[in-house]
């Protein structure tokens, strides 16, 4: 299994991304565990800090027994994260038109300053939570194919950004659209990268889902009814009381 890093939601809140100050209950995703050393940094920062934490359910040894003796209450319950394939993707009503608007783009059509502008400008309009270190995220870390953007009258103003993970799985981690039509190029940026990913992937390849927010979550549920995440450990903590 690899390391992933541990990652922060923090609310949109119309203000420029480096000035918002994140929500006092944050989320800690810790995803994948690669050696003791990694175990314990990671350990170090989820002990010393108020998370509300989320553990992959098959973690397996003494880490549950770790957190309760310092002093989390862990409970198992379903993950945020919902994994589909390309084939269940390519199954989906959403693509069975194949028209999409001339003003999808893949994102390795867009250089890199462009690709800033807009994705601090699409980080300013929502109101969605977003990872915190989104826009500090290397340019190369979204796939160029199957990534997308949305520009509209010289402006960019939507964004599906996926990245893809040494296994060979693709992980959603932004997705935003304003303006007046804004629902409906979303639909187009899912159709695009679906169409996209089709084209290029495997039908076993697995996509990741994060339903940080209930907006995901009801897309989700839109696109998937009734599917559930992969059981994973809570753990919570309340600190200065």
């Amino acid at each position: 299994m690899r390391t992933d890093f541990v990652r922060k939601y923090a609310a949109g809140s119309g203000q420029n991304p480096a000035q918002q100050t994140p929500k006092r209950k944050e989320f800690c995703r810790l995803l994948y565990f690669e050696d003791e050393d990694s175990d314990q940094d990671l350990l170090n920062i989820l002990l010393t800090d108020d998370y509300l934490t989320e553990l992959p359910g098959e973690v397996s040894g003494e880490l549950p027994d770790i957190l309760r003796d310092a002093g989390f209450s862990v409970t198992e319950k379903e993950g945020e994260d919902l994994t589909v394939t390309v084939r269940d993707l390519s199954g989906l009503g959403v693509v069975s038109k194949k028209r999409v608007p001339s003003a999808m783009r893949a994102l390795g059509t867009l250089n890199e300053p462009l690709f800033r502008r807009g994705l601090m400008n699409c980080i300013f309009h929502t109101k969605r939570e977003v990872v915190e270190d989104l826009g500090s995220l290397p340019f190369s870390w979204f796939d160029p194919d199957i990534s997308c953007y949305l520009e509209t009258d010289n402006r960019i103003n939507g964004f599906l950004l996926i990245h893809r993970l040494p296994s060979g799985s693709l992980r959603v981690e932004f997705l935003s659209a304003y303006g007046p039509d804004a629902r409906t190029d979303l639909m187009f940026m899912i159709r695009f990268s679906i169409l996209q990913a089709m084209k290029l992937c495997s039908e076993d390849i697995k996509v990741i889902l994060r339903r940080h927010d209930e907006v995901a979550r009801n897309l989700t549920g839109y696109l998937f009814p009734g599917k559930k995440g992969e059981p994973c450990l809570y753990g919570e903590r309340a600190e200065g009381q």
